[in-house]
This record gives C-alpha cells, sequence and structure tokens, in this order.
C-alpha cells in the first residue's frame, strides 16, 4: 500500500512537471515566437496539454514518419535534449496557415489526430534551432512543406517511344555504342 502511494505520488509529479513545462512553453516560449498564433489558439482554448504531452512523452514519432522522426531525435539527441520545447513551437509555426484558418475543433484534430504527414522534419529542426539560438542561426527562409513529388504523366508511359518499344530503343543504343569503339 506505501509502494502505491509513493508511485502514484511520483507519476502525479512528473505529470505536474511535464504540464508545468508545457505550460511554460505555451505562455513564454510561443508569445515570444509568434504571439498571432499564441493569441489565436489562445482565443480558441487550445490547451498545449492536448497535444504536447504525447508529442514530447513520445519524442514526436507519432507526429513524423520514422525517417523523419529519426532526424528529430538526431537533432534533440545532439542538443542535450534542450531542444524538445523549441521542436514543439517550431512544430506549431510549421503549421501556423492552417492552425490561423482553422476553429478550435480544426486546431485541436490538426495538433492532436492528424499533424499534416507533409511537415519538413529539416524545416522543424533549423527553426528550432534558431528558436533555441537566434543570434547564431538564420530562420529558416523555405516552406515548413516538403515539396510535392511530381508524378510523371500517365500518357508519357504509355504513349511515348520508351514505353511502346523498349527492344527497339536498348538496340538502337548498343549499337550507337559499338559504332564508337569501331573507329
Amino acid at each position: 500500500m506505501a509502494v502505491h502511494g509513493i508511485l502514484n505520488h511520483t507519476i502525479i509529479s512528473e505529470l505536474c512537471g511535464s504540464v508545468q513545462r508545457l505550460q511554460k512553453i505555451w505562455d513564454t516560449l510561443l508569445p515570444s515566437v509568434d504571439k498571432e498564433l499564441h493569441k489565436h489558439l489562445s482565443q480558441l482554448d487550445i490547451l498545449p496539454t492536448t497535444f504536447g504531452t504525447n508529442w514530447t512523452k513520445l519524442i514526436f514519432c507519432r507526429q513524423f514518419a520514422a525517417t523523419d522522426h529519426l532526424l528529430i531525435w538526431d537533432a534533440v539527441i545532439a542538443a542535450g535534449f534542450t531542444l524538445i520545447d523549441c521542436v514543439v513551437v517550431a512544430m506549431l509555426i510549421a503549421v501556423r496557415s492552417l492552425l490561423l484558418k482553422g476553429d478550435a475543433i480544426d486546431c485541436n484534430q490538426l495538433l492532436v489526430a492528424r499533424y499534416p504527414d507533409n511537415v519538413d522534419p529539416l524545416f522543424v529542426i533549423a527553426l528550432a534551432v534558431h528558436i533555441q539560438e537566434p543570434m547564431r542561426y538564420n530562420m529558416p527562409q523555405r516552406s515548413p512543406f516538403k515539396p510535392a513529388v511530381k508524378l510523371p504523366d500517365l500518357k508519357s508511359l504509355t504513349n511515348g517511344t520508351a514505353a511502346k518499344k523498349p527492344g527497339k530503343q536498348k538496340k538502337a543504343v548498343m549499337q550507337s555504342s559499338h559504332s564508337e569503339y569501331s573507329n
């Protein structure tokens, strides 16, 4: 029974510590970097604990794809774990345009259930490092979203010469390379 009480006290203390940390990020760090975003989210009664607990508890592994969250982990570990608070703010700023357009439901869904998978982790890292040391590192000037991958036009795959006659194209390449060496 005494062990159970000690464990509960430890869990509550840790939870209170993480809640206090997230509240400090919310009340101090976010408004120092982006007053407009902080004001908008506060007016919507968005609570940092709603999304921030899951983000920080698992060090962002549910918000990013496997290879992407490893980049975030590398940056956090390299900085001696001091970058976590700045990554939280950088992730908010990365989706700033979406958050500013949204109501409370939209914002909570975006932050809790479906953080966009096209957010560029390199942008988040660069912005977090800038937030942590603004005199040393420049603010990233590129888009926070990964560049769209342009897929080939389906018609070019089915109507192109390479798609029609791959055998003849290969034979022509072989003949031209052979004639270069025969001289």
